[in-house]
């Protein structure tokens, strides 16, 4: 049975304070929702930083597999290489 791809996870500052302070998280996973399912389990209060009261990845939430936004590549079910960077961005909108 092969394990699962082993990636980092790159926290922006605006997260750090719900996973220790962490910049980046290493973990294994196959696609990038496994990724947030497994970020999220190791660092619960990442919940609600993550997802909506129904479970769906928050609207100003973006992530990138490497250089690649997952809109353009197969969503949550992007499949996940060793050495992959899952980088999470919070677009904020002033006013």
């Amino acid at each position: 049975m092969n394990s699962a791809p082993s990636i980092s996870v790159v926290i922006p500052s605006i997260f750090s304070r719900f996973v220790d302070g962490q910049n980046m998280i290493a973990l294994s996973a196959s696609t990038v929702g496994d990724a947030i399912n497994a970020l999220v389990k190791t660092n619960p209060e990442m919940r609600s930083q993550l997802h909506d009261s129904d479970g769906r990845l928050l609207r100003y939430l973006q992530l990138f597999v490497n250089d690649d936004n997952i809109n353009d590549l197969s969503g949550l079910e992007t499949r996940l290489d060793d050495g992959d960077e899952l980088l999470l961005i919070a677009a904020l909108a002033g006013g």
